[in-house]
């Protein structure tokens, strides 16, 4: 039987205790394993980041983007077959000034440059954000 594996990542201790709460590792079925990172530190065939650049609070800009790019590279070096993420999207009439709103257009354009030619933008659900796959 062939056995799936997921890591999981998160800064907050918090947010790990939460998640192993509602997590069962029976023999046979996913195994799921949480670390207290911010880099990925663990091989996989597809790795995803959900909500993780959305908040930026008092943090630069410039050095906001230079932390995701360096997330999106550590990504890219620990996924064998794609990964994906997604941001809150610029294309908006309002600002909370703790979020961070990303041109979906840039970020296309980087993983097109640095990790593949197979890149697909989703901005086409109902929600105020965007999702880029990299498929290698």
């Amino acid at each position: 039987m062939c056995l799936n594996k997921y890591f999981g990542y998160d800064i907050s201790e918090v947010m790990i205790n939460a998640a192993n709460e509602f997590i069962h590792n029976d023999e046979g079925k996913e195994q799921i394993f949480l670390e207290n990172s911010n880099l990925i530190t663990h091989c996989a065939d597809y790795s995803v980041a959900s909500g993780i650049f959305n908040t930026i609070f008092d943090e630069q800009e410039s050095q906001w983007r230079d932390y995701i790019l360096a997330v999106l590279h550590n990504m890219n070096e620990k996924s064998y077959k794609g990964f994906s993420f997604n941001m809150l999207t610029d294309r908006v009439d309002f600002r909370d000034k703790n979020l961070y709103y990303a041109n979906p257009c840039y970020y296309f354009e980087v993983c097109r440059k640095y990790f593949s030619k197979n890149v697909v933008l989703l901005h086409d659900y109902p929600l105020f954000e965007w999702t880029i796959l990299v498929l290698k």
